[in-house]
């Protein structure tokens, strides 16, 4: 029987998770509350904000709205993927090349 430490230190958080994790953190140091304040408000314990916020589980339905409302958002912005500087690097570097391309081949690249 695996114990309960080896499931929590294999498991890989999901995209979902991650994206979730990402916005969940990024929201609540927005609203200026600990992870503590909102476990207290929403009922739960600090360890299932410590997950969502590692990605270890998402954020369940029966939890999600009261989340929202404690974050002063929607339920879905915690599902947006907002994008990364390393991210943007690349699209930008992207179009830069894109760019080159089309002054040096024309406009049909």
């Amino acid at each position: 029987m695996c114990s309960v430490w080896y499931f929590l230190i294999m498991k890989k958080p999901t995209c979902v998770n991650a994206i979730t994790a990402e916005n969940f953190r990024r929201l609540r140091l927005e609203a200026g509350m600990e992870q503590e304040d909102i476990a207290r408000e929403a009922m739960v314990s600090r360890s299932v904000i410590g997950h969502i916020e590692t990605g270890l589980r998402g954020i369940s339905k029966k939890h999600i709205d009261k989340f929202a409302e404690l974050l002063h958002c929607k339920p879905k912005d915690f599902y947006k993927h907002v994008p990364t500087r390393k991210e943007l690097n690349l699209i930008e570097d992207f179009i830069a090349k894109i760019s080159l391309l089309r002054r040096d081949h024309g406009r049909d690249v």
